[in-house]
């Protein structure tokens, strides 16, 4: 079994930071000389601080809290257990990581062989019913999308749950707070692929079709089939990729109006104009999940997306 110290020694920190979607920079005025730059620091939570990856040692440095270990800044930015460090570790040594082009479920082996839904997740109730009416949307997206609802107990009590679907296997989902706006990821751990790995409603993304890319699950609920979420504003490689295998025709984003998130759309559609058309969406305000039915299903036709809408 290779040591910690090989394992960190060979460690690909470029891939790392890309399939986990971290901010990193090669240079510029915060970047240290033969450091990878990375803004945020995960054990002061601070920013813009030197901070970073050393190229040739791997370790992490910060200039407010100093030096940490490899294996610790992997833990501490992921908030994961030491087995699982210890896997990321040998997934991504620079002796046998794997380059995939074409990720499936059947492809990862970073996390579990299978995924379930939480403690107390069952069929759902009339509150959460009404919430969802309450919200514009009728109640045909329960069925269709199979959304719970969670009882009093577990660490996801009291939520609704958007399972997430890789050619119908479940390997993720989130929790919807009903009575504040509040999400919460399925853990990495106990995913097949975490949230930011995977796109919500990617099995009703139809092949050689064009589709709309969107902000979070209830935007996606709004225009229905060849529509899917990012889960926020933030996007990953292996998304990309995902979306990729699909072969679409054109794709449109549409984030939230907000200066970030319109920024966040344009480079989404910066790195996507590589492989196939693409086009941002600006709304004059709000997100799609404030549009109404009709204007919903009218975005749909202007889009010419293929399928249903609820």
């Amino acid at each position: 079994m290779a040591s910690i110290e090989e394992l960190t020694k060979n460690f690909d920190v470029i891939s790392f930071l890309k399939y986990f979607n971290i901010s990193f920079s090669y240079t510029g005025s915060m970047v240290t000389k033969n450091y990878i730059g990375i803004e945020h620091c995960p054990f002061c939570d601070k920013h813009k601080t030197h901070s970073g990856i050393h190229k040739e040692r791997h370790n992490f440095y910060c200039w407010v809290c100093g030096g940490h270990t490899l294996f610790n800044y992997i833990k501490k930015v992921l908030n994961i257990e030491n087995y699982l460090v210890f896997r990321y570790l040998k997934q991504f040594s620079s002796k046998n990581i794997d380059y995939k082009t074409n990720p499936s479920v059947s492809n990862w082996n970073l996390f579990n062989n299978e995924c379930t839904l939480p403690k107390g997740t069952h069929s759902l109730e009339n509150r959460f019913k009404q919430y969802i009416k309450n919200r514009g949307y009728p109640l045909s997206i329960v069925k269709k999308y199979n959304l719970k609802n969670t009882g009093i107990e577990g660490d996801f009590k009291h939520r609704l749950i958007f399972p997430f679907y890789i050619n119908n296997q479940l390997v993720t989902y989130i929790g919807r707070s009903i009575s504040k706006k509040s999400y919460k990821d399925c853990p990495i751990e106990k995913s097949i692929l975490p949230p930011k790995l995977t796109l919500y409603n990617y099995d009703k993304l139809k092949s050689y079709d064009n589709c709309l890319i969107v902000e979070g699950v209830f935007d996606c609920l709004r225009i229905g089939d060849n529509c899917v979420s990012t889960s926020g504003v933030s996007w990953s490689d292996n998304q990309i990729k995902l979306l990729l295998n699909k072969h679409p025709k054109k794709v449109y984003v549409c984030y939230d109006s907000e200066i970030e998130a319109q920024e966040k759309a344009k480079k989404l559609c910066g790195s996507l104009s590589l492989y196939t058309e693409t086009e941002r969406i600006e709304l004059p305000k709000g997100d799609i999940g404030d549009l109404t039915s009709e204007e919903g299903y009218w975005l749909r036709n202007k889009l010419n997306l293929k399928g249903d809408q609820y």
